[in-house]
């Protein structure tokens, strides 16, 4: 059904359950992430929620399976089932809801601002909000871990997983020092990870 904001409702199916990586800046690698996660997962579907211009996923099929009644463009990869958009979407409010699954692990690739997602009205903000888990990406500079600060005091460090792309074996002394209170209290529990 659509609701007031022009967006769909949504619920995951009784057993689904749902990750979201967010990106905490353009190119932070969360669809790389998202696709990983979902591979290393085995059975597993990725929704890409994104405009049709910003997709990351567009080549991450091996197989085209066509486009669904509502839009969504399907693909596979190995056992990863990628949906994704063929149309522009205005905003996250607009995202049209994912189609309805038997797969047990939805990883919903959320290519929106975090400070966009956290305020959405619709099911794509509702579901980042109300998510058991968040997984945040950022890149190895200084800009890339201020953004990863921001992103974990809009999302909950507690529930918060965060993937720092590129980073080497040992962190350059300027992305270290660059760490705030957040992440480096992820970084203790083991759930800052590159």
């Amino acid at each position: 059904s659509r609701s007031a904001s022009g967006g769909s409702e949504w619920s995951p199916a009784a057993g689904e359950q749902v990750v979201a990586v967010v990106g905490c800046l353009g190119g932070a690698g969360a669809s790389t992430v998202a696709l990983g996660l979902a591979t290393s997962a085995g059975s597993a579907r990725v929704v890409e929620c994104c405009t049709v211009a910003t997709s990351g996923l567009a080549g991450a099929s091996s197989a085209e399976l066509g486009i669904t009644a509502d839009g969504w463009v399907q693909g596979s990869r190995e056992e990863v089932l990628i949906e994704r958009r063929s149309d522009r979407i205005e905003g996250p409010s607009r995202c049209p809801a994912p189609t309805a699954t038997t797969v047990p692990l939805t990883i919903l690739d959320c290519a929106w601002d975090v400070d966009l997602l956290t305020a959405d009205a619709g099911w794509l903000g509702t579901t980042v909000r109300e998510a058991r888990v968040v997984v945040a990406v950022t890149r190895p500079t200084i800009p890339g871990l201020r953004r990863l600060e921001a992103a974990l005091a809009l999302l909950g460090a507690p529930r918060t997983l965060a993937v720092v792309v590129g980073i080497e074996k040992r962190w350059p002394k300027p992305v270290e020092q660059a760490l705030g209170p957040y992440a480096r209290e992820l970084r203790a529990a083991g759930r800052l990870v590159g």
